[in-house]
């Protein structure tokens, strides 16, 4: 079993459990409804300082490995809205 990188509960999955997934899944679908697209002044995961890294969104490798899942479910969900628009 795994910890939640938020909140510390435990996970069977991945880093993140399902509340926490769908907070950061809705951080992170706001963060691409700006206009101008900013660097965060704190890590979306553990919610860190972001002043010495290049990321927009995490500010660590650990983070980085908790984030990539909702990323890329996001990532995922997006397109099949885009397909279905064009149709």
């Amino acid at each position: 079993m795994e910890t939640c990188r938020i909140c510390g509960a435990e996970t069977a999955k991945d880093y993140l459990c399902e509340n926490c997934t769908k907070k950061v899944e809705q951080k992170y679908e706001e963060w691409l409804q700006t206009p101008k697209k900013r660097k965060m002044q704190q890590c979306i995961i553990c919610g860190g300082d972001m002043y010495r890294t290049h990321s927009y969104m995490v500010c660590s490798e650990k983070c980085r490995k908790a984030f990539r899942p909702v990323y890329l479910k996001v990532k995922y969900r997006r397109s099949k809205q885009r397909e279905m628009a064009r149709k």
